[in-house]
């Protein structure tokens, strides 16, 4: 660590309430020594690289001046900026940045562009854009920039209608519904990548309509018949199922799809072994059901005791034992559960095949993890980065069997 970094921080360290001479006297020697430490150059690179960044922050402030950007934290080592925009505004204003705002020649100063992937708690994704100033005798310095609270970001439903369109080469008639114009240059971008892989049809989103669910589903009251597939082939040869980088929800099931996945994953199971038989597996399921609703109390552990909480989490893990297990002893569901979750087999009627995928396009914004692949391929792969597990939806709303595909960003 580079010395007037670790003055830096030192300074930024808690300090205890009160303080007594001696440990008056020790801060002062201490601060009085690191000083002494530190390289004159070093010095002055931090006074430079405040001026840089007050001269990036004050062109951000220009760009935006009908409502401009503001900072919401800072600290030695980065500073966020707030109400920068959607992600092609805040792309646009990184590239202003660059055009306006250069160190100068033989100041060892450079301004870096980056972007990195972040998720919340609850799993939800973003793709944060940084500006990173870079000197030799620094740190590097990170300024953020984020959307800010009631700005819209992209709706990925209504983008894979800008990825129907651009599949289609921006021909008309183009379909309508897309999560608008701007984002058409990230979805060519995306389709530009793997245009080679993915057959000369022309392509539509799929919609509910017509889509029926199959009498297992239907049966354990399975309502909404929303299709795994995404986008078709008008000829209905092709059907796609769009999952993004790097973070992607395979099922988020209820008391009653969650009943229905672990029987069409009973069935699948034994399609493949036929010398094999779950005599509980409706008694299984209609637990399932039960235990997944708000009236088990295994829903919320907000305001609980640590007591009750440790016994809802037991009580939890025993439930999803029971689902992925289901009493065998040398195998277990978890795979055929993926399956199910992924691509919907047992989930419509035969009169809905398009329903069901036979190809997955997967994408990110950093446009490194874009492919096109045939679904048993694309399960292969996923397999080791999909987690099954149960979780509570807040409030009075119960349980539900989460299957996430959640890959490790290097």
């Amino acid at each position: 660590m580079k010395e007037l970094d670790q003055l830096v921080e030192n300074f930024f360290q808690p300090k205890p309430d009160t303080l007594g001479l001696d440990q008056l006297v020790e801060m002062v020697e201490d601060l009085m020594g690191e000083k002494k430490k530190v390289d004159p150059e070093a010095l002055d690179a931090i006074e430079r690289r405040k001026a840089l960044i007050d001269d990036i922050f004050r062109a951000l402030q220009a760009a935006t001046q009908n409502d401009p950007v503001a900072i919401k934290k800072q600290t030695p080592n980065f500073m966020e900026i707030d109400n920068a925009g959607n992600r092609i505004t805040r792309a646009k204003l990184i590239d202003k940045i660059k055009q306006e705002v250069q160190p100068e020649n033989g100041s060892g100063f450079s301004l870096e562009p980056k972007m990195i992937h972040t998720s919340s708690r609850s799993g939800k994704q973003s793709v944060v854009r940084q500006i990173i100033v870079k000197h030799p005798k620094l740190k590097d310095y990170s300024i953020r920039l984020k959307k800010g609270t009631g700005q819209s970001g992209l709706s990925a439903s209504k983008f894979e209608v800008n990825l129907a369109n651009a599949m289609n080469r921006f021909e008309e008639p183009l379909q309508k519904g897309d999560a608008g114009s701007e984002f058409d240059q990230l979805a060519k971008d995306i389709i530009d990548k793997v245009r080679d892989q993915i057959p000369d049809k022309r392509y539509k989103k799929l919609g509910r309509e017509g889509i029926k669910l199959s009498k297992l589903y239907s049966k354990t009251g399975v309502s909404s018949n929303e299709p795994k597939t995404d986008l078709i082939s008008e000829d209905g040869e092709v059907r796609i199922s769009v999952k993004k980088y790097p973070k992607a929800q395979a099922a988020s099931a209820q008391g009653p799809e969650a009943a229905a996945l672990f029987l069409a994953a009973t069935r699948e199971y034994l399609e493949d072994n036929e010398e094999y038989g779950f005599a509980g597996k409706y008694s299984t399921a209609a637990k399932i059901k039960k235990l997944l609703s708000f009236e088990s109390g295994l829903g919320a552990m907000k305001g609980k005791s640590e007591e009750e909480a440790a016994r809802i989490r037991e009580e939890r893990a025993k439930l999803l034992d029971e689902i992925i297990n289901a009493g065998m002893q040398d195998d277990n569901l978890e795979i055929y559960l993926i399956k199910e979750a992924y691509f919907g087999s047992h989930k419509f009627d035969k009169n809905s095949p398009d329903a069901v995928p036979n190809y997955f396009l997967t994408w990110d914004d950093l446009l490194q993890n874009t492919s096109f692949l045939p679904a048993d391929e694309f399960l292969k792969k996923a397999m080791k980065d999909t987690r099954v597990d149960l979780r509570g939806r807040g409030g009075s709303r119960g349980l539900s069997l989460r299957i996430d595909f959640a890959a490790e960003i290097p």
